[in-house]
């Protein structure tokens, strides 16, 4: 993934959640034109995602998960969170994916 083409505020979340859970978490590619969004996702489990997105007031974290065996969809939403600091996205993003301290 490259971070260059990120906004600061995309920048900035991503490193605190690198520096914080480290290899238990991957960073997915599948925003690479979107300058203000990422994707993080469990390395073991790529279909339990955050979808990270900055705005002036904060930033926006949608939750997903892999859809059921009987459902038509390519996932399904788990919640969708607005206005967030980044600790709350942090504590977010480890709660969603299922990321123990000990794990980071």
């Amino acid at each position: 993934m490259e971070f260059s083409a990120k906004t600061p505020e995309i920048r900035a979340i991503c490193s605190r959640i690198n520096d914080e859970l480290g290899d238990a978490v991957r960073f997915n590619s599948y925003w690479d034109d979107s300058p203000d969004a990422v994707g993080i996702s469990h390395p073991f489990e790529p279909r339990r995602l955050a979808y990270i997105c900055s705005y002036p007031d904060g930033y926006f974290v949608s939750l997903e998960l892999p859809p059921s065996d009987d459902s038509d969809r390519p996932f399904e939403a788990a919640g969708d969170y607005n206005g967030l600091n980044s600790d709350q996205v942090l504590d977010v993003v480890r709660t969603h994916l299922n990321v123990r301290l000990s794990d980071a």
